[in-house]
């Protein structure tokens, strides 16, 4: 009678990511940073800026090694996927997995600066960054825009496309030309629109 219970083990709580986009790529958990390669890096950065939960392996191998034979891409894809993996798992962090086929991020649990950016401005709200880095859309990724041909060509225009949601976003903010007074806000968005766009100084 009245056994003694066992102990329960402890829930493991996944553990959330942050990962900068804007400028230098950084990412990590709470002070413990995730060293990453360039092209692991240009992985995450894609995945992160076309929301995707799952790719084709092959989309990596044409978009990161697209001047190596198909082998050599695959196995220098492989290598990049070790290497992520490895890395997270020393920050407790299983966001990121990969089969045969294709590779799969949990994004919804990754705290990323761009996505605050472009979200905020679609919820009617400027964040800092706007205010305080001229041409933010040009600085994407750029340590590694330039880590193979395709990539660079998908960078570009991955680019344009966050620099117009930008700008449709914040022009909404702006007042009618006819209003006596302007909000704080509505200021900030006319900051943010001219950081953008250097043809509006």
């Amino acid at each position: 009678m009245g056994g003694v219970e066992g102990d329960v083990a402890p829930v493991s709580v996944p553990q959330r990511m942050r990962v900068t986009l804007v400028g230098k790529f950084r990412a990590g958990v709470d002070n413990n940073n995730i060293e990453l390669g360039r092209k692991a890096q240009a992985l995450i950065g894609y995945m992160l800026l076309t929301s995707s939960h799952q790719v084709p392996r092959s989309r990596f191998v044409g978009l990161l090694w697209s001047e190596k034979d198909d082998s050599l891409a695959k196995g220098s894809l492989r290598t990049t996927l070790s290497e992520i993996q490895r890395e997270f798992r020393t920050v407790g962090c299983t966001q990121f997995q990969a089969d045969p086929l294709t590779i799969s991020f949990d994004i919804d649990r990754v705290d990323c600066d761009l996505t605050s950016v472009i979200t905020d401005a679609e919820r009617g709200a400027v964040h800092p960054l706007l205010l305080t880095r001229r041409n933010l859309t040009n600085d994407v990724l750029e340590d590694v825009e330039n880590v193979d041909p395709g990539f660079s060509s998908w960078l570009a225009e991955a680019r344009g496309e966050i620099h117009d949601r930008l700008i449709a976003a914040l022009t909404k903010l702006l007042p009618p030309e006819e209003a006596m007074i302007v909000s704080p806000n509505a200021l900030d968005a006319a900051k943010a629109i001219n950081g953008l766009n250097n043809e509006n100084e």
